[in-house]
């Protein structure tokens, strides 16, 4: 009895010990801190500002103060001592870092840090209408590109880029428009280059295609923006031109609006399978059909019949035959460039998995490789090496490298450009990456890319100069 009455009292002393250890309530914050702390002032001045939360009537005082992008402060700003601070326009550009102290009573609390940069990029601004932003719905938006009001829908794109938390998104203008130069039309994309810290393979691509490997189809062309979103700096961006059937871009007759014979249509080799109709060759290809995206069931039926017809050729016993062989089905030449830009680039999808586009011309009736599409895997990113024949060893290119007039066309083709390329390598890249180098910054800190941009870029354009002098080998 005597040791229960020992335990009992114990237990209790302990107990009684624990309960002088409950660590007191913790205070409740006297900033109700803003969702954004990054703002843009391309020529416009910018207004920052704090406020008290709720549980706070007033603060006793309030200071901004410039600071690094840690928040370290280097200066205090005389006469800023209220919840709002206007910064000044600055014509350079450069991002500049603030914070705001406030104190009440015996705390003092310091706002997160606003980052305020003029990058010299375009800045669209999209202002969306209800729900949120998803793959599958279109959403009412309103946009401003430059000052310029313009009104249409935005949904997410990508597959499986879309579990990052940078999506990238489609544009669906109300009316046709010209955009940066480009040429009008209602759709548009905007791309994240979500894993390419340089931001700048799918850019490179492009200008691949549309300034060196040129005269044998259209490829998209991009501009290099700062994206918001319902007042939320979203990073740097690339908008540019959808791959769609229209007079400004892959321009040929819609087959779904001139019917079978007199017109023509793109698809996509594409392991999703995830459009309206999709189907599987013979030789275990999976394609979507891209453009028209809605179709007749007979229409479908002529669509597979048209690619499996060319498959057949590339795949017959008597293929190099001019009358009979696959160069009855394909444009050769836009095959040889297509190959290049995305071997160069050792692109990973391009090896018949992913975003590998055609598309037929019932003018010549023959199949067109390209456009280029998506090279966030490219370029030392992914499996890929640079000494090695990715998109070479795939299905289909593998068969056409079997025929050796082909080969010698791919080596002409490369040696005839070859100093082209090494120029948009070496100079093209450095001056781009510097003209968005603060946009870079700002993205890198929205997003919390480690690294400096700089050697991003640097490790791109090594891979690359590797890369090239390992074809040099192959090709020359």
């Amino acid at each position: 009895m005597k040791k229960s009455l020992v335990l009992v009292i114990t237990l209790i002393l302990i107990l009684c010990s624990c309960s002088n250890d409950v660590p007191a309530k913790e205070e409740l914050p006297l900033i109700a801190n803003p969702a954004i702390t990054a703002f843009l002032c391309n020529g416009q001045d910018v207004q920052l500002s704090i406020s008290a939360a709720p549980e706070v009537d007033a603060f006793d005082s309030i200071q901004w103060y410039e600071t690094d992008k840690n928040g370290d402060v280097s200066a205090v700003i005389e006469g800023a001592n209220s919840l709002v601070f206007a910064v000044p326009a600055f014509d350079t550009e450069q991002i500049r870092y603030y914070v705001c102290k406030v104190s009440k009573g015996k705390r003092t609390e310091t706002s997160t840090v606003f980052s305020v940069a003029r990058t010299g990029l375009h800045v669209v601004t999209i202002t969306t209408v209800g729900s949120a932003i998803t793959k599958e719905n279109w959403l009412a938006a309103s946009l401003e590109i430059d000052g310029n009001a313009l009104e249409g829908e935005i949904k997410g794109r990508g597959n499986s880029s879309w579990r990052f938390p940078k999506k990238s998104f489609s544009l669906k203008l109300n009316a046709k428009t010209e955009l940066f130069e480009m040429p009008e039309h209602k759709r548009w994309v905007l791309i994240g280059n979500n894993i390419d810290n340089s931001l700048l393979r799918n850019y490179f691509a492009s200008y691949l295609g549309n300034e060196i490997f040129t005269g044998h189809g259209w490829n998209p062309s991009f501009v290099f923006v700062d994206l918001v979103i319902d007042g939320t700096y979203w990073g740097n961006y690339i908008l540019g031109e959808q791959i769609k059937i229209d007079k400004n871009r892959v321009d040929i007759k819609d087959i779904s609006k001139n019917g079978i014979g007199n017109g023509g249509f793109i698809v996509e080799v594409n392991r999703y399978m995830d459009e309206a109709f999709s189907f599987v060759t013979d030789m275990d290809v999976p394609f979507s059909l891209k453009d028209p995206d809605e179709v007749s069931e007979d229409i479908q039926q002529y669509v597979q019949q048209v690619i499996q017809a060319a498959e057949d050729a590339l795949f017959s016993e008597n293929f190099t035959d001019a009358e009979t062989g696959y160069i009855k089905y394909f444009d050769v030449d836009s095959v040889i460039d297509w190959y290049l830009v995305n071997e160069i680039t050792s692109n990973l999808d391009a090896a018949f998995r992913t975003s590998v586009y055609m598309y037929y011309d019932n003018t010549d009736g023959k199949i067109h490789m390209g456009p280029n599409w998506d090279f966030d895997l490219s370029c030392g990113k992914g499996i890929t090496k640079e000494t090695s024949l990715h998109v070479q060893n795939s299905k289909w290119m593998k068969r056409f490298f079997q025929d050796p007039a082909f080969d010698a066309a791919v080596k002409a083709r490369y040696s005839q450009v070859r100093t082209e390329i090494a120029n948009a390598v070496n100079t093209m890249l450095t001056e781009m990456a510097q003209s968005i180098s603060v946009s870079a910054q700002l993205n890198n800190a929205r997003w919390s890319v480690q690294g400096d941009y700089a050697d991003s870029v640097d490790t791109l354009q090594t891979w690359l100069n590797a890369r090239l002098a390992w074809l040099d080998t192959q090709w020359l």
